[in-house]
Order: C-alpha cells, then sequence, then structure tokens
C-alpha cells in the first residue's frame, strides 16, 4: 500500500478519534482538586523534556482495590504521552503515544 493511500485511510480515524476525546487545560483548581497531575508534570520535565500544554484526559480509578492514575499529556511542542500509576507506585510509567498501523 502507497503511503498517500494509507494516509487517507488513517486521516478520517484520526479525526473521529481527537474529536471523541475533548481537550482538558489545567487549570489551579485541577491541581489542588487533583495533586497528582503535578507529579506528572514534574517527572515529564525531568524525564521527556516536556513541558505540559494540556491534558487530553485524566482519571483516577481503582483497580483490584489499588488507586490508579492515567493521563494522556500533550507537550507544548505537539507530542503526546500517557501516563500510568497503580498505587503503591510512587512514579508514573510514561509512555509516548504513537500512530500504529495493524
Amino acid at each position: 500500500m502507497r503511503l498517500s493511500n494509507l494516509v487517507k485511510l488513517l486521516l478520517p480515524v484520526l479525526v473521529c478519534l481527537s474529536l471523541s476525546t475533548p481537550a482538558i487545560a489545567q487549570s489551579s483548581g485541577d491541581s489542588e482538586k487533583y495533586p497528582w497531575l503535578s507529579l506528572i508534570n514534574k517527572q515529564m520535565a525531568a524525564e521527556k523534556m516536556c513541558d505540559v500544554g494540556f491534558y487530553v484526559y485524566f482519571r483516577e480509578g481503582k483497580l483490584g482495590g489499588r488507586t490508579t492514575f492515567e493521563a494522556r499529556v500533550q507537550c507544548v511542542d505537539g507530542r503526546q504521552f500517557d501516563a500510568i500509576k497503580v498505587e503503591p507506585a510512587i512514579t508514573f510509567e510514561i509512555k509516548e503515544c504513537a500512530v500504529t498501523v495493524c
């Protein structure tokens, strides 16, 4: 398959995904309500040289009685990362988002 055909095939999918996932700008109230977001900001700066622009999403949950934290981070330079932590872990596991083709 030629690259131009692949782009034509993937573009509508990427547009739909971006429209279905709301971007969430971090506000000062978020840091107070979700103090773990500031931990992501610090870890992203230290490990990935990422200045966080906004969060695509973030959420807390429970998994097997453990608290989980996850977020998709958009850096000001356009890169995106997934950050995941399951307590009792201290730091987030950070993975860069990449386009995958199956």
